[in-house]
């Protein structure tokens, strides 16, 4: 048996964009299955323009979403991106294939990952 990828997801959905739109979402849980911190810095994929990692913030009864520069995953742990909380954010998103669509994860010790989504309507 071939031993396990450092990194691994699930449950990884991206977003269809809303009719006129070019921005969406897409949410997963990232595993770390190293014995050392995996620091995600950037993602990037022929789908989108940009991709950025976002959490939201609640302050009182009001929600709002803050860019993260980086996110650090625990040794042998993971981090759920899921609505109301981390998330990718997909911008100047063109027309995605039909079905899958495959995401570049880079970290902070220069290792990469290409990682593939399942495209959902909305």
């Amino acid at each position: 048996m071939p031993p396990q990828a450092d990194i691994t997801i699930s449950q990884a959905v991206v977003k269809r964009p809303l009719a006129g739109r070019t921005k969406t979402v897409a949410y997963f849980e990232l595993k770390n299955n190293s014995s050392t911190i995996k620091t995600l810095r950037k993602i990037r994929s022929d789908i989108a323009g940009a991709i950025e990692i976002h959490t939201t913030l609640k302050s009182g009864a009001t929600l709002r979403m803050q860019r993260l520069k980086e996110l650090a995953v625990p040794a042998l742990s993971s981090v759920t991106f899921s609505p109301g909380d981390k998330h990718l954010m997909l911008f100047r998103v063109g027309r995605l294939p039909m079905k899958l669509a495959n995401l570049e994860f880079g970290f902070s010790d220069g290792s990469t990952y290409e990682l593939e989504f399942v495209i959902e309507d909305y």
